[in-house]
């Protein structure tokens, strides 16, 4: 059963209002005195495009020139030959637009847009269109005329998406112009190539710290309650993962200098060979997502403490065992790193290429796995809430190839609003939100029928208590926002982590734990739709009994979904031989059943006993090359410690 069915449905593409934007930031932040909480739209700044280029000095004497505009506050750059202006108080900022577009030299005017986290969001003068497949093409052409400066072509495998300039003479913003189009009736959705900075949802060894981290083994360390904890060490038992599962993380920045990452090189049993590879998607052509280059995704711009983020979500999954540091959960797994996002910490992306990129990523590094620790942010209520059309179209594509796509569920629950943000809020992927080492969930932790799972992770603002990768040296979280001496004077981890960001790579790596357990999985019509039932049956069930929409369906435990899914592995080596089918005739004929034998390995049918029908499934795998059983929920225990 798919999210769809299971959750409440979600609003159908429109057309995207004006008043109702997820959030976005880029350029530039606006400061908290000209953001209006509650208001979508902006009422003191505005974004204008010039008709030719401009001198650098040109905007500061057009805004003098401006009664509408401040001229004691300095425009900045925004992209594509936009400028960010501030309106004069007193003015409309409606009022102020479309008096602007009247000037000469003035090509666009388009409104920026708040949200709920006192962020925003930017238009420019691209216009994203999906055109339905029953529309003549000659009404669009005519459309064209009147709306586009000019209409990229189509990429092949999506010949329906068109990438439209808009028009200056249509006197209107990027808005008006995608709002015209899906009044025509000709398109399944017409957006804004939105502009937007990614919000990351966390606060952001020489010593051995596998005793601190209790999001995977919790026996009370630091006043926490024991067993609240993802089970890790039990999972570890049955697999610490498999290089055939591929694992993919969208993120900022990494550091494949890390002394755990070159650890992979030589050790975990990979022969030698490197099972994390980089890619970097920064400074390449937006237009065309294959022309991604493929270096290590290092920090662009310098080391700073937001390169740090993709290490420490990276840390969670891939840490090496028995490298003297921190354990990840699925240490034994490929993981391709793309880096999404520039590092510049005024730097930004837009939908086209986040869209492009997550094709990319699917089509290119075929991963089983995509887990993301960012979101565009949110919306005020009351809003049209469902601003992220072409991003999502994207993720349904992926989705609908088994692709299993986790994001965190977001840091934004206030006391007065709680909310799951995109791209976490849409039905094709797994929300994850965070509990505390006492199993209780975070009061930041996003909320809503849209959550999926918890799992552990530490407070927000650099101030939790999960330890896992930073940047190698003092580049990254420790002694750039807070000092060595608070983890152990090692500037190579970071021992305050929390947040959401933290919670995702968890439950992507459990889903990896039972891909790797089981890889006929991988061959199913719907892996991803089997990973949810196995995570939805074997999570442990906090809050409220059943579904509730601060837990979802429960705190995710690795070890009881593999558990569920090793039904006639007896010996739990992996491998279905003459040893399974020896101690499956032994229980079923003989009543001989180790004690330290957990009771669901010989009971393939999950019928309750072991018999002679478990006897045949069992010969049927080993000697007729069967598929083995699907998962059973029968026997898990509820404490597994």
């Amino acid at each position: 059963m798919w999210k769809r069915v299971l959750h409440s449905p979600r609003w159908p593409y429109v057309a995207v209002p004006i008043w109702a934007i997820s959030q976005y930031l880029w350029g530039y932040e606006v400061s908290s005195a000209q953001a209006s909480p509650g208001r979508a739209v902006a009422d003191s700044v505005i974004a204008i495009q010039f008709a030719d280029g401009v001198s650098p000095g040109y905007p500061s004497q057009f805004a003098a020139s401006r009664p509408e505009l401040r001229d004691d506050y300095v425009p900045w750059y925004l992209g594509r030959g936009f400028y960010v202006f501030a309106v004069e108080p007193g003015n409309v900022v409606d009022t102020a637009a479309c008096n602007l577009r009247r000037a000469a030299d003035v090509a666009l005017v388009n409104p920026i847009l708040n949200t709920r986290s006192g962020g925003n969001v930017y238009m420019t003068d691209l216009v994203i269109v999906r055109l339905k497949s029953t529309a003549p093409a000659q009404f669009f052409d005519s459309l064209n005329t009147v709306l586009a400066r000019t209409v990229n072509p189509p990429d092949p495998r999506w010949p329906r998406d068109y990438y439209i300039r808009v028009n200056p003479s249509v006197m209107g913003s990027a808005m008006d112009v995608a709002r015209r189009y899906m009044a025509s009736g000709l398109c399944e959705f017409a957006q804004p190539d939105f502009v937007w900075r990614p919000v990351l949802c966390d606060a952001p060894p020489k010593g051995d710290y596998t005793a601190h981290q209790w999001n995977l083994h919790n026996t009370g360390q630091g006043g926490g309650t024991p067993d609240a904890d993802i089970d890790a060490d039990l999972a570890w038992s049955i697999t610490r993962g498999d290089t055939a599962v591929r694992v993919a993380v969208l993120d900022v920045g990494f550091d494949s200098h890390h002394l755990d990452w070159v650890w992979h090189v030589d050790h975990e049993d990979m022969d030698s060979q490197s099972h994390i590879f980089g890619w970097d998607r920064v400074g390449t052509n937006w237009w065309n997502p294959d022309t991604l280059s493929s270096p290590m995704p290092l920090c662009n711009f310098e080391p700073h403490a937001m390169c740090a983020h993709g290490n420490s979500v990276l840390g969670m999954m891939a840490g090496a065992h028995g490298n003297g540091g921190i354990d990840g959960v699925a240490p034994r797994c490929t993981y391709l790193c793309v880096k999404a996002f520039d590092d510049n910490p005024w730097g930004g992306v837009s939908d086209s290429v986040m869209a492009g990129v997550l094709r990319w990523t699917w089509l290119t590094l075929h991963p089983d796995i995509i887990c993301n620790s960012w979101h565009k942010g949110g919306i005020w209520e009351g809003q049209w809430q469902d601003s992220m059309v072409f991003i999502d179209s994207a993720l349904a594509e992926i989705r609908q190839d088994g692709v299993a796509i986790f994001f965190a569920a977001g840091n934004e629950c206030y006391p007065d609003t709680c909310f799951i943000p995109d791209p976490a809020g849409q039905p094709s992927v797994f929300a994850i939100g965070a509990t505390d080492q006492r199993d209780s969930v975070w009061s930041y932790s996003g909320k809503g029928p849209a959550l999926d799972f918890v799992a552990p992770s530490g407070e927000v603002d650099l101030d939790g208590n999960i330890w896992t990768w930073d940047l190698m040296g003092f580049y990254g979280f420790v002694t750039q926002s807070i000092p060595a001496s608070w983890c152990e004077f090692d500037s190579n981890y970071i021992c305050r982590g929390g947040g959401t960001s933290l919670a995702a790579p968890e439950a992507a790596a459990a889903a990896a734990l039972i891909l790797s357990r089981r890889r006929d999985f991988r061959n199913s019509p719907d892996p991803a739709g089997i990973l949810f039932d196995v995570l939805r049956n074997s999570a442990e069930d906090k809050g409220p009994p059943g579904y509730d929409t601060s837990y979802g369906w429960g705190r995710i435990n690795a070890y009881r979904a593999l558990l569920s899914v090793i039904h006639g592995d007896t010996d739990k080596d992996g491998d279905y031989d003459i040893v399974d089918v020896t101690n499956v005739v032994n229980v079923a004929f003989r009543g001989f059943l180790k004690p330290s034998w957990y009771p669901g390995v010989i009971d393939l049918d999950c019928s309750g006993l072991c018999d002679i029908n478990d006897v045949v499934r069992t010969v049927s795998i080993v000697f007729r090359g069967a598929n083995p059983p699907p998962p059973c929920y029968r026997w898990l225990p509820s404490a597994p410690h």
